[in-house]
Order: C-alpha cells, then structure tokens, then sequence
C-alpha cells in the first residue's frame, strides 16, 4: 500500500496546529477561572461584610451556594466501619489500574477475579 506523504504532512501540520490552539483555549480557560475566583471571592467578602446572602444587579444576580463534600480523613478506620456495618454501597465501583497492572505483572498476568482489561491504541503526534 502506498502512503500519500503530501496528505500525510498535512494531516499531522494539522494535528499539531489544533493541538497546540487547544493547549492555548485551555491556558486562557485557566486563567478566567482563576479571575472568577478572585471576583467570586470579592463578592463573598463583601455579603459576609454586609450580611446578605445575594445582590441583584442590572447585570445579574450574584449569591450564596453552598456545596458539600466528603473526606476520608482515616481510611483504615472507615473502612471497617463500611465492613463491619455492611455499607458496601458507599464505596466507589473501581480499582486502582497501576495496582492492577501491578498485580498482574507479579501473576502472570493473571487478572483479579471481577475484573477486564483492555488495551487502545491511538495515534500520537509528536513536534518536529
């Protein structure tokens, strides 16, 4: 089979150029959420300072939400509170793949019971 190298430069020229705007998308993403923060942090000082949970502006509505969250701060003790008290279903349906691989590199490649592994392979462009 012969191969269009022509076509092949133009498709890799053109990975790269998407790729590295990506890159760029993603930095200017990065910053912009790090200024809201920095103004969602005003905002929030500025309620705290007057006591109010919203302000309604001709541009908008700025107020307080709150959001939780958990923590293991001790996974040894919570989980055999989850064993002992039989709440399986608190805990995440995956493992971790390095020590799977891990696992099956001193086995033999014997794979944990209850378990797939699969392999994909893509195509990666590198910079000339």
């Amino acid at each position: 089979m012969t191969v269009d190298q022509h076509n092949i430069d133009d498709l890799v020229r053109m990975f790269v150029k998407i790729r590295d705007h990506r890159s760029k998308l993603k930095k200017e993403m990065d910053s912009c959420k790090d200024d809201m923060d920095t103004i969602g942090n005003s905002i929030q000082a500025m309620a705290d300072a007057q006591g109010v949970t919203s302000f309604a502006t001709e541009h908008g509505t700025a107020f307080k939400k709150t959001k939780d969250w958990i923590k293991v701060s001790n996974w040894d003790l919570a989980l055999d509170f989850i064993l002992d008290e039989n709440l399986r279903h608190l805990l995440p349906q995956s493992v971790k793949k390095a020590a799977v691989k891990e696992y099956m590199a001193e086995n033999n490649n014997l794979l944990p019971p209850g378990l797939e592994y699969g392999e994909l392979v893509e195509i990666a462009v590198r910079r000339k």
